[in-house]
């Protein structure tokens, strides 16, 4: 089950709807409203708690943004584990957008009296969300069951299509962040860039919660 998504884009002389996923370019003056529509089984992470979610937005405020405008929301499958269904607009050049979908699985294992997960959100404030969602399910595997996954060098390790960052793994098995403008002149097909992709890059070092940034990235 997903999400009905509608996005439409309007001026002040006329306005359409999207129904495919490249959407082209947004011009001054423009309004691009996201009108979503949630399955029951669907609880909004961060957004008002609703059947029916809208968001109008002018495309200077989005480029204001970041360039993107997306919902996430989660859905619990039992025992420990939750899916995480995003769905919006993603810029993939300049002024370029695509209607894009996602979904990532989240599986919890239990620690004492504690929850833990493997799962590479990077992003606190769901993380948090989601604990409380499993926090009562029943059969939540114990972290014993839990197999360390290593990633092979020189591949992405995760990739967030709506925040654009992610981070590879290098030679040495230490995680170098990048974003999609880090790739090179020719960017790849949003859908390519995903866990396991094999890439070619140049590392800067960085100062923060990575040591090092990867620049003119290439898929291979």
């Amino acid at each position: 089950m997903e999400t009905r998504t509608r996005v439409l884009i309007t001026s002040k002389d006329e306005g359409y709807q999207l129904t495919g996923p490249v959407i082209g370019t947004l011009l001054r003056g423009q309004k691009v409203t996201m009108h979503c529509q949630v399955p029951p089984s669907y609880i909004p992470l961060n957004l008002p708690a609703s059947s029916v979610i809208t968001v109008t937005k002018t495309a200077d405020q989005i480029r204001e943004k970041g360039g993107n405008i997306f919902f996430r929301f989660a859905e619990k499958l039992g025992k420990g584990k939750v899916a995480v269904h995003t769905t919006g607009l993603i810029m993939v050049q300049y002024n370029v957008w695509w209607f894009w979908q996602a979904q990532i699985q989240v599986q919890y294992y239990r620690l004492g009296s504690k929850l833990f997960t493997t799962s590479l959100l990077h992003q606190k404030e769901i993380e948090a969300e989601l604990k409380k969602l499993v926090q009562a399910d029943k059969d939540v595997p114990p972290y014993s069951d839990y197999k360390e996954f290593l990633p092979k060098p020189e591949t992405i390790k995760w990739f967030d299509p709506f925040r654009m960052i992610g981070a590879l793994v290098d030679e040495k098995g230490q995680d170098v962040f990048f974003h999609w403008k880090n790739f090179d002149k020719v960017k790849p097909y949003v859908g390519d860039v995903k866990h396991g992709a094999k890439v070619e890059f140049y590392p800067v070092e960085e100062k923060g919660s990575f040591s090092q940034k990867a620049c003119f990235v290439k898929l291979i």
